[in-house]
């Protein structure tokens, strides 16, 4: 338990706040990214002939989730993630709570995030997770966000997601 606790002591050393944005050089380390995010899934009508098509009057949902980058962190709202796994819908607090899920077809998926640390600012350590046998050191985050895009018929169905952590791997 000490060293796992020295090793992302170790890394959280390594970052730099550039604008209160947690930045690392992935030459360090591993580029595998996981951010554990609430997201709200919001309609778009994209028809040719407006009285053809069927508005879903489903209302806007949020959801928990978490989403994995294997080639680095995101760089803008439209970089999608390769897998991501729905958590708990609706919402609930990632904090205080190990949470579980299946990425993708067969990754298992951990965390653990420090009751409280909802509270924290942009950058501080908030807790860890784990991909397989991957350990992974999350950080508090709050403004990372990315959309999904879907095409559902002529329409399409947007997803929107703000990451609360952010969570580098820490293997080398």
């Amino acid at each position: 338990m000490f060293a796992k606790t020295l090793a992302i002591f170790a890394l959280a050393l390594l970052f730099s706040c550039v604008d209160g944005a947690p930045t690392i050089d992935t030459a360090l380390g591993s580029k595998h990214n996981l951010y554990l995010v609430t997201c709200q899934r919001k309609h778009a009508i994209d028809c040719t002939q407006l009285i053809l098509c069927s508005l879903d009057d489903r209302p806007a949902t949020k959801h928990t989730a978490v989403a994995y980058y294997p080639n680095g962190p995101i760089i803008d709202t439209n970089s999608a993630p390769s897998e991501v796994a729905i958590v708990s819908d609706p919402t609930v607090p990632w904090e205080g709570t190990q949470h579980t899920a299946i990425l993708g077809k067969a990754s298992s998926f951990t965390s653990n995030i420090t009751a409280g640390a909802d509270a924290l600012k942009k950058g501080e350590v908030a807790g860890n997770a784990k991909m397989d046998s991957e350990e992974f050191v999350c950080f508090s985050d709050g403004q990372s966000r990315f959309t999904i895009r879907h095409r559902i018929g002529r329409g399409r169905e947007e997803v929107l997601c703000i990451a609360d952590y952010w969570c580098p791997s820490i293997q080398v």
